[in-house]
């Protein structure tokens, strides 16, 4: 896509051309991290690379793993069917780690710390692996949403005795997940995907990119029509990306074509470009919005731009009148949670949206996703104070 296309709708992840499919191949990703790990392994997406890393540190019986108070859910749920014990830990405001807090809750079984990278954003890893060294504690890594990215020049999930990423979340790819390892492990058994699986989740992303742009409305009487087979597919195979957790999904790896998909794009672009968006971003909303964080960090390749507003589902439909689409992932909480850490957690849960800034967009399409943001906020304050507004 070229940078000055002129989109009608502005999709919140990557999606899939042609191009893509048919167009060069480069082994530019081999030299990269995670790839080039010495003891990598693809799998189908990163909750089935957090139980193949399970199986590689190998903890005793019983352990304890210390978790996040803020998390998507099925990464709580592959912990619990491994059949760990889970104590949760506190996060500042900014979703940083509480080391003081983490400190209190290690007793003599916790052998564990499962740390988050929010949204390619990255915690304090030197200082947190340091921690774990001198206390014992092996460290996972969860680099889900943090592919490509580094803090200063450490990558996001080298710390760790093991690391977890979903790549199909920064590429458009119908699935794939990578797990790296401090030792090395068994490759598993893990099965290619199942064909129907793979061609039903990228013609799906096929079809985000293309639908946007059909004047005629042809293309869409096309997908329209497959609406019965692509139903038919969600009910008999396995797909990534399901918020709802399966253990169907743990028998597969990444297909050949998901793989294949990866030489087509260009690792330092897609840093570069997320990067240049964020920033551009956050310099025309930063005064307008309440930011996560109040700059990026050197390294960091993010995956969205976080924001807080009053009222998630209002704001996100006001943005999808206007053709941007937004994300909201880990909205509940998981029962394994103690309800008192839980709550603390409400507020990003209940106001967190994550705007698009993917490699796909440019310069025009983020003041485009600014001017959305900043109507719908001034919309939301005149509703709220009329007669401020009217004098």
């Amino acid at each position: 896509m070229q940078q000055d296309e002129i989109r009608d709708a502005i999709p919140p992840y990557v999606t899939l051309s042609l191009s893509d499919l048919v167009g060069c191949r480069s082994d530019l990703w081999n030299h990269y991290f995670p790839f080039n790990s010495s003891n990598g392994l693809w799998t189908f997406s990163g909750r089935v690379a957090l139980k193949e890393g399970l199986s590689r540190l190998a903890l005793p019986a019983g352990s304890k793993i210390l978790v996040p108070s803020y998390y998507q859910g099925s990464e709580i749920s592959t912990l619990i069917d491994a059949k760990y014990t889970l104590e949760f830990y506190r996060l500042s405001r900014t979703l940083q780690v509480d080391l003081n807090d983490i400190e209190e809750r290690i007793t003599p079984d916790v052998r564990a710390l499962y740390l988050i990278h929010y949204f390619g954003l990255p915690q304090d890893i030197g200082t947190i692996a340091a921690f774990c060294r001198d206390r014992g504690l092996a460290l996972i890594e969860d680099c889900a949403l943090s592919l490509l990215s580094r803090c200063g020049e450490t990558w996001l999930g080298s710390s760790g005795d093991i690391a977890l990423f979903s790549i199909y979340k920064s590429l458009p790819m119908p699935h794939g997940g990578y797990l790296v390892s401090k030792q090395p492990g068994p490759k598993g058994n893990l099965r290619t995907p199942p064909l129907r699986s793979t061609l039903a989740q990228s013609a799906n992303l096929l079809a985000q990119r293309y639908l946007r742009g059909d004047k005629t409305g042809a293309l869409m009487k096309l997908w329209s029509a497959t609406r019965p087979w692509r139903r038919a597919v969600v009910n008999e195979t396995v797909l990534s990306g399901q918020t709802k957790w399966s253990s169907v999904q743990f028998e597969y790896t990444t297909s050949a074509i998901a793989r294949r998909l990866l030489k087509s794009f260009d690792p330092e672009l897609v840093i570069a470009r997320r990067r240049a968006n964020f920033n551009k971003l956050h310099s025309l909303l930063a005064e307008f919005t309440e930011p996560l964080i109040q700059s990026l960090p050197d390294g960091a390749c993010p995956l969205f731009y976080p924001i807080l507003v009053s009222d998630k589902k209002s704001f996100r439909d006001a943005l999808s009148a206007r053709g941007i689409g937004s994300v909201n992932i880990w909205s509940t909480h998981h029962p394994a949670c103690p309800p008192h850490l839980a709550k603390e957690v409400d507020y990003l849960r209940n106001h967190l949206v994550e705007l698009p800034i993917h490699q796909q967009l440019n310069e025009y399409d983020m003041e485009r996703i600014a001017a959305a943001v900043t109507s719908i906020l001034m919309d939301e304050w005149e509703k709220q104070t009329p007669l401020q507004a009217a004098s």
